[in-house]
């Protein structure tokens, strides 16, 4: 194989962030360019660009935690949003939601640099990957991971949720899996959206390592986690039990609450025994921590004794809660993958199929972690329906600002949960309905323009 040193390589990549700072995604993907990365070879080059964090693990789509209602931000906040396009989205006005790429980056573009990396990854290690050595195999599963990740977390944002009646017909994303900035930009359909993301995360199950060392770095527990996730979004609730276990069979560790010390800004610390692997969000003006609040019905869902009410929420001087049980140790919203999360998939899962005892026993081990010592009273629920609805609002009060509720809203109301969400902003009220088209959040209008792709329906 050819190798690079280490200067052409950073000369390289400087030259390659001044052109993707200066331009849109799709122009980025669109223009002819030199700066191909497709000639990197040693295994340290290839892994010097999965590690670089701010373009693999960082800027996942904060779109859909602001399209949420578990917070409210007050109105003067919302009037001090620096950018019109942040309080379109929090208003779901349909349109004008990203900032154009030609003022700061958008989350379009963060999406597909990364996927952009993984590609040029991927082309290097092209016709080597059969039988290579097995730290090439690694590096191979975590490209194959993070394009995986990326897409799905994408079809999350600009796509409509999955519907194996509709998949065909319905739009996915333009799908690129080489670095060729010629290719024209076309959207996919959700089949064959979906159909990639899963072939590439069954490559990264089959090449990655049980173990990493290092929790920036996908592990195949990581790799079955997000499986569990994404069959989890589709309904496929069969499957997503099986992929849990398959990431139990490596660890199912859970954080005592009780050891957390709930005075701290910032109680759960970063990289801790739950974490499979670290990935963040872009964050948007109404995340920050002290623009937003609470809303009272969700803090009224948590019992005194229940520890989550002291190590995820913050008291603000006001009398209004601002959150602080982010899993990093600071304000940065996660989107990895993480061991509660399983726990509660697997609770779900369980009851949907009858198996009531083994469900609430996935339940109880979680809830007993997260109870001040002593005050922990078992679920005992033992009416299916009844016992269903505790496990998914567990989810809502566990899972919360980790981009997971957005996901959640879509896939129930698909199944006729008819969840409404409204807010209220300058004494006007707007309003989500159920399966609205607007789900499916407006592509940056400056992509459409320049790419003539089929927009989302506003």
């Amino acid at each position: 194989m050819k190798i690079i040193s280490r200067r052409f390589l950073g000369i390289r990549l400087f030259f390659l962030g001044i052109l993707l700072s200066t331009m849109g995604c799709d122009k980025y993907l669109e223009e002819k360019s030199d700066l191909s990365l497709s000639t990197l070879s040693s295994a340290d080059d290839l892994q010097a660009l999965l590690d670089n964090y701010s373009f693999m693990n960082t800027n996942f789509s904060g779109a859909g935690e602001v399209s949420t209602t578990d917070f409210y931000v007050k109105d003067e906040v919302y009037e001090s949003f620096s950018f019109d396009q942040d309080k379109s989205m929090y208003q779901w006005a349909g349109k004008n939601l990203f900032v154009p790429a030609n003022t700061t980056k958008n989350d379009w573009q963060y999406g597909y640099e990364a996927i952009y990396y993984c590609n040029s990854i991927l082309e290097a290690l092209s016709g080597q990957i059969s039988g290579m050595e097995d730290r090439l195999m690694n590096i191979a599963g975590q490209a194959y991971f993070w394009r995986a990740f990326r897409y799905f977390h994408m079809a999350q944002i600009w796509c409509l949720p999955y519907d194996v009646n509709s998949a065909t017909s319905s739009l996915g994303l333009p799908l690129r899996t080489a670095p060729d900035f010629n290719l024209p930009s076309q959207r996919s359909s959700m089949a064959d959206t979906y159909r990639l993301i899963w072939d590439d995360l069954h490559q990264a199950i089959a090449r990655l390592p049980e173990t990493t060392g290092t929790k920036a770095r996908p592990s195949r527990a990581a790799a079955y986690a997000l499986a569990a996730r994404i069959s989890l979004s589709m309904g496929d609730y069969s499957n997503a039990d099986l992929y849990a276990d398959s990431a139990f069979a490596y660890g199912n560790s859970l954080i005592d609450y009780n050891d957390l010390n709930p005075e701290d800004s910032y109680p759960i610390k970063d990289l801790n025994n739950e974490m499979l692997v670290w990935a963040s969000m872009s964050v948007y003006q109404a995340l920050y921590a002290a623009n937003l609040c609470v809303v009272p019905d969700l803090l009224a869902l948590y019992d005194d004794s229940d520890l989550r009410k002291v190590i995820y929420f913050k008291v603000n001087a006001d009398g209004s809660y601002m959150f602080k049980g982010e899993y990093t140790g600071s304000y940065t919203i996660p989107v990895g993958l993480m061991t509660d999360e399983l726990y509660l998939i697997k609770a779900e899962c369980r009851v949907r199929v009858g198996d009531l005892e083994s469900g609430r026993a996935y339940l109880n081990q979680l809830l007993e972690k997260r109870f001040r010592s002593g005050t922990f009273v078992p679920v005992t629920v033992d009416e299916r329906d009844q016992l269903l609805e505790k496990v998914l609002t567990e989810r809502r009060k566990e899972l919360l600002f980790r981009g997971l509720r957005w996901i959640d809203i879509r896939r129930l109301n698909q199944e006729g949960y008819g969840i409404t969400q409204s807010r209220t902003v300058g004494g006007i009220k707007h309003t989500l309905n159920p399966n609205d088209a607007k789900y499916a959040l407006a592509i940056p209008e400056d992509v459409i323009a320049l790419t003539g792709m089929e927009q989302n329906p506003l």
